[in-house]
């Protein structure tokens, strides 16, 4: 028997994501984006975090260039800490 490795050329594409919130800020505790990347509105809300507070980001969507059969496993979530 011989051993083969195999190189999985799979490519994920975010289309959007969760932001929960410390606090409730501008009446919001959680933000939904769509896409990959946050807008101005959304920069804005997290520039009002002070220093130490923590965010998550989860409830990632995504796309991917596998067939429909692929089971992808639940994601851990990111938590991001302001220090500056």
């Amino acid at each position: 028997m011989k051993f083969q490795d195999v190189f999985l050329d799979i490519r994920f594409d975010v289309t959007k994501f969760r932001i929960i919130l410390p606090k409730k800020i501008d009446k919001k505790y959680f933000i939904e984006v769509d896409g990959n990347s946050i807008d101005e509105q959304t920069f804005e809300i997290l520039n009002k975090l002070k220093k130490g507070s923590e965010f998550i980001i989860l409830d990632f969507g995504f796309k991917h260039n596998m067939s429909k059969s692929l089971l992808i496993c639940k994601h851990t979530p990111i938590r991001v800490k302001i220090t500056n």
